[in-house]
């Protein structure tokens, strides 16, 4: 959540006055035009608002269900205000928050614009803000906005500034007399000159560049949230002694990217923490080693991911309710057996701990473990027999590596049958060296299974009875270069399928037989056999229709890339050599038998084997209600492609991007395409867009049968029959990559 995320904001002009009427009315009154009996008091707050759609939108919200006298009240604080500045404007919604509400705002302001909603949710709810509840509000009160599809939450860039405003307005010239500091020169101000007061609630640093001491924090006791970014290892003593410093005792939230000490100050007592974060190679030997300290019984959550100097965790007690426990790329050797006390710990991630040579028995206590993560701890050899997997053990289970003898026996332990899997909701098997015939004659009693990573593996089919498993939403196949077929063996509930560099791949969707598979999202990049025998645009568009006669989600969008030197004929609306696409919209355009937009691209990407988000971005002719003209962003796919032509075939339903009234209101939008690492990494060759109304699909269908003789099987690509060939120097077993499994999967997962 803490890379930089950018948004394009542009200046917005001053609504013409039936247009801001109309934005105000829908705000304030839920309706476009206001009763008799508010619309003189209508016109003087459009009037003070000075037509700025932020202002309309804030001012109307804040007003929403208060009566006549509570909207003249309103409007004589208005008129203190005679510069009808907008900040003084805004404060006035911002002063009728409760105290919550004020502090959530306050810490978005200053430091989580453009952060994922979950995280930013998960740190409020440490620092006990109620963040369902506050967050909820200040959308409904248009003081902020949730960006549905990316999980962004976003703030305007004038309604930023008037909370930070508000923080220095408290002092204007010592930081260390603010509620929050989040500049890195006000931080080292602070530090160094002691200056730091009861009132800094908050501290977000983007880097640390130089030493300083801890003895600065000594008078900060309400600094509940502490995060710092990024450390410079080479300007701080490691070694040093920090017997006489100290860290807030009262801070619910610590999150230290490089952590340059060896352990915490002995006076470090922080019985109110709830989750700490000591990661990317931080100097953190272990923990407290205090003898005489109390547990931490608000402790949930301990993260020491890439601390280089952790060998191992001791006292467990310490902690008793903590519930995830993350050491990912960590030097440990062992896990301490107190373990066993974590009665609460539901995840546990060990992932490329690779001096880790084994678990203690004493795991087999921990019944409320739900996500167990062990892939590419290379020292691993087998799961303690006491540690059950089948019973009240995992749900979720990660064993993707070269190294363990007898997957299923790891699994099941020493039983025959596979029965005991029943209740696995999650299994990653990815780079087993699993080939044909491995897997168990009762397989198919992975009934509750619902993401399986079968990816890098050796088999060239699926296993017998996989249509049986009847919960599987989300399948990995990607990098299976034996795999040749798929078909019925499929179930029906499959949402996601990944079948990337499956080089032998020759049939799947094939758009000449009867398939029931409905998936949302289908990712097929480098599979070249499979288009030269079924052609990329037909099975596209084959696949579209086939989801759009019976989604199984009317409001999920649906996507497919496979290779393809051309977007569909179908779209009618189309641009080449360009990534942006403009559709002009007349007045009957939007009716109920509009479903939604289909979009489609084709693009390839100029350095092979290049990890790139894809975006597609929203335009629209009318302001954003508050917002201007913001470019909306998605995720799409993960660019591993290489320099071959792909073609990226969408659909936006209208139930979950386009629900508003106001919609109807447009009358042109442009849809722009863009890789996250810039324009010299993706090339766009041709763009299109479609309204999709109900009546389409049966011209849908009939442009896939047309397709059959008009698409591109002949059309050259540069593939490798043998895909070791095509990868002579990438060597997998050395990389790491961070994924995320699927965009509704829990965040623990």
């Amino acid at each position: 959540m803490y890379g930089k995320k950018e948004y394009i904001i542009h200046n917005v002009d001053e609504l013409e006055y039936s247009e801001a009427l109309q934005l105000f009315s829908l705000k304030a009154i839920e309706s476009d035009c206001a009763p008799e009996d508010f619309r003189e008091l209508s016109e003087e707050v459009i009037e003070y608002a000075s037509g700025l759609p932020l202002a309309l939108a804030v001012l109307g919200s804040f007003l929403r269900g208060k009566d006549i006298s509570q909207w003249k009240c309103a409007l004589d604080r208005l008129k203190e205000y005679p510069e009808k500045e907008i900040m003084s404007v805004l404060r006035i919604s911002f002063d009728g928050l409760e105290e919550t509400e004020k502090n959530i705002f306050l810490d978005i302001a200053c430091f989580f614009n453009g952060k994922y909603k979950d995280e930013v949710m998960n740190i409020m709810d440490c620092c006990g803000f109620y963040p369902e509840i506050g967050i909820g509000s200040l959308v409904d009160k248009s003081l902020l906005h949730m960006d549905k599809d990316r999980n962004w939450l976003r703030m305007h860039d004038l309604l930023e500034e008037m909370g930070k405003e508000i923080v220095r307005e408290k002092s204007r010239n010592e930081p260390g007399g603010r509620s929050r500091i989040w500049l890195s020169e006000d931080f080292y101000h602070v530090m160094n000159n002691d200056t730091g007061t009861e009132e800094v609630q908050a501290i977000v640093c983007p880097y640390l560049k130089s030493n300083f001491t801890l003895r600065g924090f000594s008078n900060m006791k309400k600094l509940r949230l502490l995060i710092i970014y990024r450390t410079n290892f080479k300007s701080f003593d490691r070694d040093r002694c920090l017997d006489d410093e100290s860290l807030p005792n009262g801070l619910r939230y610590l999150m230290w990217y490089g952590f340059p000490f060896k352990s915490f100050p002995r006076s470090f007592q922080p019985h109110g923490l709830v989750e700490l974060h000591l990661i990317g190679e931080s100097n953190i030997e272990g923990l407290w080693d205090n003898p005489k300290m109390k547990p931490l019984d608000n402790l949930k959550s301990i993260e020491l991911s890439g601390s280089s100097e952790v060998t191992k965790l001791e006292n467990f007690s310490l902690f008793p309710n903590l519930e995830k426990l993350i050491l990912i790329n960590c030097p440990i050797e062992e896990i301490d057996p107190s373990i066993e006390v974590l009665k609460r710990l539901t995840l546990l991630r060990l992932e490329c701990c690779h001096r880790l040579k084994g678990l203690p028995t004493s795991m087999g206590c921990l019944k409320s473990l739900k996500v167990l993560h062990l892939s590419q701890s290379s020292r691993l050899r087998h799961l303690p027999e006491e540690f059950d997997v089948t019973g009240r053990g995992p749900n979720a289970l990660d064993l993707q590596s070269h190294g363990w003898k007898n997957i299923w026996n790891t699994i099941v332990g020493n039983g025959p049958s596979s029965a005991g899997l029943s209740r696995l909701e999650k299994l990653h098997l990815g780079n087993c060296g699993l080939g044909d015939g491995v897997f168990p004659d009762d397989f198919g009693c992975l009934v509750s299974l619902e993401y399986f990573d079968l990816s890098r593996n050796k088999f060239s089919c699926l296993p017998a009875k996989f249509e049986q498993l009847s919960k599987l939403r989300h399948l990995d196949l990607s990098y299976c270069e034996n795999l040749t077929s798929l078909g019925s063996e499929l179930p029906d509930s499959l949402e996601r399928i990944h079948v990337n560099y499956c080089g032998k791949l020759q049939a799947f969707l094939d758009p000449s037989s009867q398939c029931n598979l409905q998936c949302s999202a289908i990712h097929c990049m480098e599979c070249f056999k499979l288009v030269k025998r079924q052609g990329s645009k037909r099975t596209a568009i084959t696949s579209l229709g086939r989801y759009l006669q019976n989604p199984p989600k009317p409001s999920r969008r649906f996507d497919i890339v496979l290779p393809g030197n051309e977007i569909p004929s179908w779209f009618t609306h189309k641009v080449m050599g360009s990534s942006s696409v403009s559709l002009p919209l007349d007045q009957n355009w939007c009716t109920n038998k509009w479903m939604g937009f289909a979009l489609s691209v084709c693009l390839s990407t100029t350095v092979p084997l290049f990890f790139s988000e894809c975006f597609w971005e929203i335009k629209i002719n009318q302001e954003d209600w508050g917002f201007g003209h913001v470019h909306w962003a998605t995720e799409a796919f993960w660019m591993g492609m290489g320099e071959n032509n792909h073609i990226w075939l969408f659909y936006l339903p209208r139930d979950i991007y386009f629900c508003s009234e106001w919609h109807k209101k447009f009358d042109h939008i442009q849809f722009s395409f863009k890789s996250s690492r810039g324009e010299d990494i993706a090339e766009f060759k041709q763009c299109g867009v479609r309204l999709v109304y109900e009546g389409d699909i049966e011209e849908l269908n009939l442009t896939a049968r047309d397709e059959l003789f008009g698409d591109d099987e002949d059309e050259e690509f540069e593939y490798y029959e043998d895909e070791d060939e095509a990868f002579d120097d990438y060597e997998d077993d050395d990389e790491e990559f961070e994924y995320y499994e699927d965009d509704d999967d829990d965040e623990d997962e």
